[in-house]
């Protein structure tokens, strides 16, 4: 495949393909972001520590085929290479038209993939292809999968497990309040993150809509998998008496995608079956996308397997060599290694190794240079790899600033000078604006003072006159810029056009959660909103414990937003 002239993106997992893919899987071939879309190649089989595909194949009960003496318990190598878009848009309202709908949820197709999995395995809808869950069936291996008849492995639910894609381990040093990692991406442009395995578990609290996903800051919109208790009377294929009850370990995107699809040009193939990603039959060359695939000439930022060289010079193609080491993204002393074990400063894991198209090694992890490395690249098997520098950086826009929105309500409630003193149930209010704004908590200042009601009479009278069951609820809410403009633009909505019942249906909510049904708090009127963009620092004449606070606050940001770009 020829590279073409264009800008690569060189933003969130653009630069850290090696980190974000499960690239110990020999099985993902070569990634690179374009200026459009984040393009995978893999042959699509996994490799589990339990062992192999067919391995695991063996033990479904009742895999796909055309009767009982025909079922596929074998995985063969694929030729799929997936786009991701990189500038998602999100649906407003109702669903996508798609061509060839499945059965009983026509907002997805009865074939093919919906997305694919950092260990470039397709992910599947959770049901097969009449529409039925594949858990009805007995269709799927211990990691929710199985193999078509063409012997294609793919995920039909989720690869929850320590022997299958992820586990809570990939979370970090502290999953009991991290959020999910990324587990895949969705074709939509939209990431998938791993299922909520703890209640204090960053963005838990949030429910996901029909097609398994929701919105909160540093993530924008994105999914997860989730867990369902189901019933039914018949399995598919076997016979039983009464009701069953058993647990649907639900993938997503689940019933829809959230997605626009029709803004991604040649998002089917050319026989509007199925979306454009499986090759192995027709091969690349009979894509109607492959204009959209190609690489830009003179990229840097890239993942390549051993072997494969995604062609980064204009008029040539890919190229694969015996023996042929990872291809270098970068040049320089020792330019690529191992990084150690252990996890790095943000609790993740430390990769493998760097260099050879992957990052530096992340703060935290040892780099050790690799011996025999040298500045102009390796040289191996006939293929040589690595940058010589000449070319220039790749220009980055500016950074984009801090959205601050500011707003006011007027809150009734029983007594104002025991909600002053009532610091549960001020958390509980502050809740509930940050879940109908769809921020975090911690993004939300708020500040409660009774409010004063106005007459002649002289100060030390009107101070007698405060009102007892009125309060003036300011609040503060930050939209880093590193939660992108998509995001910011969401939130500054909901901020300026939510009515005032629907911020008095979310905060009474929350405050019956924290308090209980008898305490009620009424949003009486909603102050007009304004923003503004900014870098947040502490003022200069801020106490050390105010500094204190916002540094740890600004800490926690980025901590989180590093777990969500590495």
């Amino acid at each position: 495949m020829s590279c073409k002239t264009c800008t690569p993106a060189t933003t969130g997992f653009c630069t850290n393909l090696a980190a974000t893919l499960k690239t110990s899987n020999v099985h993902v071939k070569a990634a690179w972001c374009n200026d459009e879309f984040l393009i995978i190649a893999a042959d699509g089989n996994p490799q589990f520590s339990g062992g192999s595909a067919t391995e695991y194949l063996k033990g479904i009960p009742l895999p796909p085929g055309g009767d009982t003496a025909c079922r596929v318990r074998t995985a063969a190598n694929q030729l799929n290479v997936y786009k991701i878009p990189l500038s998602p848009t999100k649906l407003a309202s109702g669903s996508n038209s798609v061509p060839n709908p499945l059965p009983n949820h026509p907002a997805l197709p009865a074939a093919g993939a919906i997305g694919v999995a950092i260990d470039g395995v397709p992910i599947f809808p959770n049901y097969n292809n009449r529409g039925i869950y594949t858990w009805t069936s007995c269709e799927v291996d211990r990691c929710n999968s199985h193999s078509g008849k063409g012997e294609d492995y793919h995920y039909h639910g989720d690869p929850y497990g320590a022997k299958c894609l992820y586990s809570e381990a990939d979370y970090g040093n502290s999953p009991a309040t991290a959020h999910p990692s990324v587990i895949g991406f969705a074709f939509d442009g939209f990431t998938i993150y791993g299922r909520y395995t703890q209640a204090g578990q960053e963005g838990q609290g949030i429910a996901l809509d029909v097609c398994g996903g929701h919105t909160h800051a540093p993530y924008g919109y994105h999914y997860h998998p989730e867990l369902e208790t189901a019933t039914t009377t018949k399995l598919d294929g076997t016979s039983v008496s009464g009701t069953i009850s058993y647990t649907a370990y639900k993938i997503s995107p689940m019933t829809c995608w959230g997605g626009d699809i029709s803004k991604v040009a040649n998002f089917w193939n050319s026989r509007s079956s199925q979306v454009n990603y499986d090759s192995t039959k027709d091969g690349l060359s009979s894509r109607n996308d492959l204009t959209q695939l190609k690489p830009c000439c003179n990229m840097t930022k890239f993942y390549a397997a051993s072997g494969i060289t995604p062609s980064t010079v204009a008029g040539s193609g890919s190229t694969t060599g015996g023996g042929s080491t990872k291809v270098s993204g970068s040049t320089g002393p020792c330019s690529y290694g191992t990084c150690g074990s252990g996890n790095d400063e943000a609790g993740k894991k430390c990769p493998p190794d760097f260099g050879n198209g992957k990052p530096n090694c992340p703060k935290g992890c040892t780099a050790v240079p690799s011996a025999g490395c040298s500045s102009g690249g390796t040289t191996t098997g006939g293929t040589t790899s690595g940058s010589t520098g000449t070319t220039g950086t790749t220009p980055t826009k500016p950074a984009l600033k801090d959205l601050v929105l500011k707003g006011a309500l007027t809150l009734t409630v029983a007594d104002a000078d025991a909600l002053l003193n009532d610091t549960v149930a001020q958390n509980a209010i502050r809740d509930g604006i940050a879940k109908t704004l769809t921020v975090q908590a911690s993004q939300v200042l708020l500040k409660i003072t009774k409010v004063r009601r106005l007459t002649a009479e002289p100060r030390r009278y009107q101070e007698r006159n405060l009102a007892g069951t009125s309060v003036t609820a300011d609040y503060t809410v930050t939209v880093p810029g590193t939660a992108g403009a998509a995001l910011q633009a969401t939130v500054k909505n909901l901020a300026t056009n939510t009515a005032a019942s629907v911020l008095n249906s979310k905060i009474q909510a929350e405050v019956t959660k924290a308090k209980g049904a008898d305490y009620t708090v009424t949003v009486a009127s909603k102050s007009a909103v304004t923003s503004s963009y900014t870098t947040a620092v502490a003022p200069a004449g801020a106490s050390s414990a105010m500094r204190r606070s916002r540094m740890a606050a600004a800490t926690s940001m980025l901590v989180s937003m590093m777990l969500a770009l590495f």
